[in-house]
């Protein structure tokens, strides 16, 4: 497409109502957040908006997929945690921050595994057409080998989480 030309447009007609905050790929899904208190799950090809999650917690500043989940930060100091693979039903709401929660990013353990080693190679061999394939495939051994997750805020706390049982481990 030519500069300015917009190829595919999103569904409007259920977008959010305010500024986009924070945006991630999870469970092969465009996600976004906003100031609107919302996350909404976009189809990445037809551009529909698939689910509407409310976040009570206010402005939605970060989001992140950590082990196959959805990690949202809000502004009101706490994290919410998704499952897409249920419907994206809330799982847990996390509560260590005491102030504005900023970001949220997954922490993948190093160095990588055997496994990871034979899927970036065959990523790598890949013909050029593949490049789509080549880019789900490494998000996905990312994000699936995230064991823990940091959050940071306004209180100035780097909180390290357990992936697993959603513990805070660690507070910098």
């Amino acid at each position: 497409p030519r500069l300015g030309h917009v190829a595919r447009t999103f569904d409007d007609e259920n977008g959010h109502t305010d500024a986009v905050a924070a945006l991630c790929v999870c469970a092969g899904r465009v996600v976004s957040g906003s100031w609107d208190s919302m996350v909404k799950v976009w189809h990445p090809e037809t551009g529909k908006c698939e689910n509407t999650l409310e976040d009570p917690g206010g402005t939605v500043r970060g989001l992140a997929d950590v082990a196959g989940r959805l990690v949202s930060a809000s502004e009101d100091g706490t994290i919410r945690v998704w499952d897409p693979a249920r419907s994206w039903s809330h799982v847990r709401t996390l509560h260590d921050h005491s102030d504005i929660v900023n970001a949220i990013v997954p922490l993948v353990d190093w160095p990588p595994t055997r496994d990871d080693d034979e899927e970036h190679d065959a990523a790598v061999d890949a013909p050029p057409d593949a490049i789509e394939a080549q880019t789900r495939l490494a998000a996905r051994v990312a994000s699936n080998r995230a064991t823990k997750f940091a959050s940071g805020g306004d209180d100035g706390a780097i909180n390290i989480w357990s992936a697993d049982d959603l513990r805070c481990l660690l507070t910098l």
